[in-house]
């Protein structure tokens, strides 16, 4: 089973992928990344007792839930479903939403989410939200069959990748290479400082 890390590693960097499923070279976890756990965990709790506008239509609410999908091959860890009768929301927390708005990367991961929860019968899941526990609006986005499709063919991307064992591109982005740990061990990276 894919994980929601292994899937936002490779929209980081495909090379992430390659190098911890196929060469098995272990990936530890950089200050950031551990800061952020940290974050997570002290910031989610509070997080439960916001109610925000729409969020009162849902009374169903499961936080930290872990969702699969048989169909994908996926498994996460939804910070919030909540449903009613008809529908439901898919919440992912964050420290906060940049100022260009959501990331894609965390779009398909909610939208990930969404799948599973569906598989799994808890209901219909056409929106997703960015909601962030430091105060602030949550932003609302639907998940509309052009980024359903482009999430399921991401999972499957990184499926191919780790099963034919081919060695992919680097990053689009260079400056992402910088607090790579697989850089200059495995990886010529962007050494040039792009």
């Amino acid at each position: 089973m894919l994980t929601a890390r292994d899937i936002l590693n490779y929209i980081y960097c495909p090379r992430l992928i390659f190098y911890e499923k196929v060469l098995r070279q272990k990936q530890f976890q950089t200050f950031k990344q551990d800061n952020g756990i940290v974050k997570h965990a002290e910031n989610v709790p509070s997080a439960k007792r916001i109610i925000y506008g729409e969020w009162k239509l849902f009374p169903n609410r499961l936080f930290e839930v872990s969702v699969r999908s048989v169909k994908h091959g996926f498994l996460t860890r939804a910070d919030l479903l909540m449903w009613n009768n008809s529908e439901g929301r898919v919440v992912q927390f964050k420290p906060k939403i940049p100022d260009f708005g959501i990331p894609f990367a965390w779009k398909v991961q909610v939208c990930l989410e969404a799948i599973c929860a569906v598989e799994m019968r808890l209901g219909k899941f056409q929106k997703g939200y960015i909601a962030p526990y430091y105060g602030g609006k949550p932003l609302c986005f639907d998940l509309d069959e052009q980024l359903i499709d482009s999430s399921v063919e991401i999972v499957k991307k990184v499926r191919k990748l780790i099963d034919d064992e081919e060695f992919p591109e680097m990053t689009n982005y260079p400056n992402r290479c910088k607090d790579c740990m697989y850089r200059g061990r495995l990886c010529e990276g962007a050494f040039d400082g792009r």
